[in-house]
């Protein structure tokens, strides 16, 4: 299975600085089945009244297949990055998605966006950036957001 993390891990990997994350995300190449992710040892735990699932090392898996925050997979894995062996979402990819789920109840994503911004700001291609916004208008505020916490 083909897989390009983004979440915690991909920041951690991108920035050395890690935090506590209560899940790991990760976008899949192709849909997965319930049945295959039951072969795999993959299982459904109902907490809440909502199902979520865990990996066979009992860790909270979110399992992305269409988008992430209105970014393609496919554009995803298309602009993924390897570190250490790992395939990860690229920095611009990282930067759209945590700037769109960021939110007073999400604190971690402001978080991740300060570490991005402080060890890798110079490394961001701008460019690349721009053609994952919506409009002028979110990339004008991603920009201030990151000069900002720099």
């Amino acid at each position: 299975m083909h897989v390009v993390f983004v979440g915690a891990v991909a920041v951690y990997l991108h920035t050395n600085m890690g935090r506590e994350s209560r899940d790991l995300d990760f976008v899949v190449a192709s849909n997965i089945t319930d049945e295959e992710l039951d072969k795999k040892k993959y299982y459904i735990f109902s907490e809440n009244g909502k199902d979520r699932r865990y990996s066979p090392r009992n860790y909270k898996v979110d399992i992305f297949t269409n988008d992430v925050n209105d970014i393609p997979v496919n554009t995803i894995f298309e602009t993924a990055v390897d570190k250490k062996g790992i395939k990860v979402a690229s920095l611009e990819v990282l930067i759209v998605c945590k700037h769109r789920a960021s939110k007073p109840s999400r604190p971690q994503d402001t978080d991740d966006l300060r570490d991005i911004a402080a060890t890798r700001y110079n490394m961001i291609d701008w460019e690349k950036l721009r053609t994952l916004t919506s409009d002028t208008h979110e990339f004008d505020m991603i920009k201030m957001t990151m000069s900002a916490l720099k």
